[in-house]
C-alpha cells in the first residue's frame, strides 16, 4: 500500500514539475505550444482512472460515490480533448459542445460527491444543510464581486452570456458539496477525500482565474490558470488513489474537528468581499446586500440550531451520567449487601464495627447468631424453602433491633448472621437483644406453607479490646459455639453462664470483671475447637 502510494505522488510530482517547465520556459514558441491541451487531458483522464480504482475497490456505501466522480472527469477529460481538437482544426468560430461537455459533467460529478457524503452520515442533520447554504451564499457573494458581476452587467443575455454564468455558478455549488464532503469526512477516510476536495477548489480557483484573466484579455494557455488546473486533476488522481489503496474500515469521529469551522471560512470571506466592494465606485448592489443579509440570517440559523443541540447533548449527559451514577451506586450496594436478603455482609459489618469502636470510644456489644436446625430444612424442603428462611430470619432480626439500628443487621454467610449494638457495653442490653432475638427466631413455623422447625443459638460479647475487631468478633463467635454446646436455642455472655429466652429458667449471670470475661474466653475456646466439627454437622 505505502509503495503505491509513494509511486503515484512520484509520478505526480515529476508530472507536475515537467508541466510547469514546459508552460513557463516555451517563451512564446511552438516547441511547447502543445502541452497545455495535451497535458491538460492526459491529467484529466488520469484523475478519472484514479476516482474508478476507487470505486472498484470501494465498499458498497462508497463505489456509487467514486463511480460519478470517476464518469464525471472523464467527461471534463472528454471536453479537454474536444476543446484540443477544435484548437488543431485551426477553426476560428468556438464551439459550444465543449461548454456543454463540461457544464453536463457538473449534475455527474455533484451526484457523486453527494453520495460519498451520504456514505458518511447515515443521516442528513439540518445544522450541515445550514452549513451548505452558508457556504453556497458566501462563495456566491465572492463570486459575484470578482466576476458575476461584471458579467452580468456587461454581456447581453444570450447563450454566451449563459455560459459566462453557468461556470461561476457551478464552481460555488461544486465547491460548497466538496467543503461539506470534507467535513463529514471520517478520520480513516478523510486523507482520500481531503485530497478530492482539494483538486476541486482548485478547480474552481483556476476558473476563477480564467473568467478574470480573461476579461482583462491578457489569459494564455501556456499559463498559471492551466497549472493550476493540472495540479487540481493530479490530486484527484492521489485522492482515487488513496481511496484505492486504504483500508476500509470504520475509524472512530474526532469528538470536535477543525473541519467544524469550514462554514465560517467562506462567510468570512463573502463579508470581507462585500466590504471591499462597497468602496468601489458601483457600490454594493442589491444582489450583494440580500445575499450578504441572507447569510447572516442563515449564520444566526446555525448558531440556534447549535444550541438547540448542546442543550439536547447537555441534557443527554446528564441522564447518562445519573444513570452511571445509579448503576455505581448499585454495584457498591451489591458489593457490601447481600443478595438475598439484603443485609450487609461480613466486609461492611466489620467496616461498621470498626466505626462505632472509634465514634463510641470502645463502647459496643457483638451478637453472633447461628440458626439451629437450618441444615435439616434445606435438607427436607430444599434450597427454595431453606432461601426463603434465611429472608425470614433476617426480616425477624430487623425487627428485633428496630428501625433505628437497621444496618446494625448483617448476614455474614451462610445461616450465620450478627447484630451490632454500639454506645453500650452493658452486659444486660446484649442479653436482653439475645434473648428477643433467640423469641424471633424460634417463633419461625412456617415458610411458604411448608412447616418448619428452626432455632437460634447468640453468643454476646462486649467490646473490651480496645478497638481489635477480630479479637471481639471471635469472642461472640466462642459465645456462640458455648450456647449450642449447652444445648442450642439460647445465648450465651462471653465469660458467664448460658442464658435461655424470656420466659424459661436462667442460670445466674456470673459477675465476672472485665479480665476473666476475656480470660473466660480463652478457655472455651479450647473446648470449642473440639466440638464445632461435630456442631457443624448438626446445623
Amino acid at each position: 500500500m505505502e509503495r503505491r502510494r509513494a509511486l503515484a505522488v512520484t509520478i505526480v510530482v515529476f508530472a507536475a514539475t515537467y508541466y510547469a517547465i514546459a508552460l513557463f520556459l516555451s517563451g512564446g514558441t511552438t516547441a511547447f505550444s502543445m502541452v497545455a491541451p495535451i497535458g491538460g487531458a492526459l491529467a484529466c483522464y488520469a484523475a478519472a482512472a484514479g476516482a474508478g480504482w476507487a470505486a472498484r475497490s470501494a465498499t458498497l456505501t462508497t463505489r456509487r460515490g467514486w463511480t460519478g466522480v470517476s464518469i464525471g472527469l472523464a467527461m471534463w477529460a472528454s471536453g479537454n480533448s474536444l476543446s484540443f481538437a477544435w484548437y488543431l482544426s485551426g477553426e476560428s468560430a468556438y464551439t459550444h459542445v465543449v461548454d456543454a461537455l463540461y457544464l453536463s459533467a457538473i449534475p455527474v460529478l455533484l451526484y457523486g460527491l453527494t453520495s460519498l457524503l451520504a456514505a458518511q452520515l447515515p443521516t442528513m442533520p439540518v445544522r450541515m444543510v445550514l452549513d451548505g447554504l452558508i457556504i453556497a451564499g458566501s462563495l456566491f457573494v465572492v463570486s459575484w464581486g470578482a466576476v458575476l458581476g461584471n458579467v452580468a452587467d456587461t454581456e447581453k443575455a444570450d447563450i454566451n452570456w449563459a455560459i459566462a454564468m453557468a461556470y461561476p455558478i457551478s464552481d460555488v455549488v461544486m465547491a460548497s458539496v466538496v467543503l461539506l464532503v470534507l467535513s463529514a469526512g471520517e478520520p480513516g477516510s478523510r486523507a482520500a477525500l481531503g485530497l478530492l476536495s482539494a483538486g476541486f477548489l482548485l478547480t474552481a480557483g483556476g476558473d476563477v482565474g480564467y473568467a478574470l484573466l480573461d476579461r482583462l484579455g491578457s489569459y494564455s494557455s501556456n499559463g498559471v490558470v492551466n497549472l493550476v488546473w493540472f495540479v487540481s486533476y493530479e490530486l484527484m488522481l492521489l485522492g482515487g488513489v488513496w481511496a484505492a489503496t486504504g483500508r476500509q474500515r470504520a475509524a472512530k469521529r474526532v469528538e470536535f474537528p477543525p473541519y467544524t469551522l469550514l462554514p465560517y471560512l467562506p462567510f468570512s470571506l463573502a463579508i470581507a468581499t462585500a466590504v471591499v466592494v462597497s468602496f468601489t465606485p458601483a457600490g454594493l448592489g442589491p444582489v450583494i446586500v440580500v445575499t450578504t443579509s441572507s447569510l447572516v440570517m442563515l449564520v444566526m440559523g446555525r448558531q440556534l440550531m447549535t444550541t438547540r443541540e448542546n442543550v439536547a447533548l447537555t441534557a443527554r449527559l446528564e441522564a447518562t451520567v445519573a444513570e452511571l451514577r445509579l448503576r455505581e451506586e448499585e454495584l457498591e450496594h451489591r458489593a457490601y449487601h447481600d443478595g438475598l436478603t439484603d443485609l450487609p455482609n461480613r466486609t461492611l459489618f466489620h467496616s461498621r464495627v470498626e466505626t462505632a469502636i472509634a465514634e463510641h470510644g470502645g463502647d459496643v456489644i457483638v451478637l453472633y447468631v447461628d440458626l439451629d436446625g437450618f441444615k435439616g430444612v434445606n435438607d427436607r424442603h430444599g434450597h427454595t424453602i431453606g432461601d426463603a428462611l434465611l429472608v425470614a430470619v433476617a426480616e425477624r432480626l430487623r425487627r428485633c433491633v428496630g428501625p433505628e439500628h437497621q444496618e446494625c443487621v448483617a448476614r455474614l454467610g451462610g445461616d450465620e448472621f450478627a447484630v451490632l449494638l454500639p454506645g453500650t457495653t452493658d452486659p444486660a442490653t446484649g442479653t436482653t437483644m439475645a434473648s428477643r432475638i433467640v423469641t424471633a427466631v424460634g417463633g419461625i413455623r412456617e415458610v411458604d406453607g411448608y412447616a418448619v422447625t428452626i432455632g437460634a443459638s447468640v453468643g454476646v460479647a462486649v467490646n473490651q479490646s480496645d478497638g481489635r475487631v477480630g479479637e471481639l468478633l471471635r469472642a461472640a463467635d466462642l459465645a456462640m459455639y458455648a450456647a449450642k454446646i449447652e444445648g442450642k436455642g439460647r445465648y450465651a455472655l462471653v465469660g458467664s453462664a448460658v442464658g435461655m429466652p424470656e420466659g424459661t429458667d436462667h442460670t445466674a449471670v456470673s459477675s465476672a470483671a472485665p479480665n476473666e470475661t476475656w480470660n473466660r474466653a480463652h478457655q472455651i475456646e479450647t473446648l470449642v475447637s473440639v466440638v464445632k466439627s461435630a456442631s457443624s454437622g448438626t446445623g
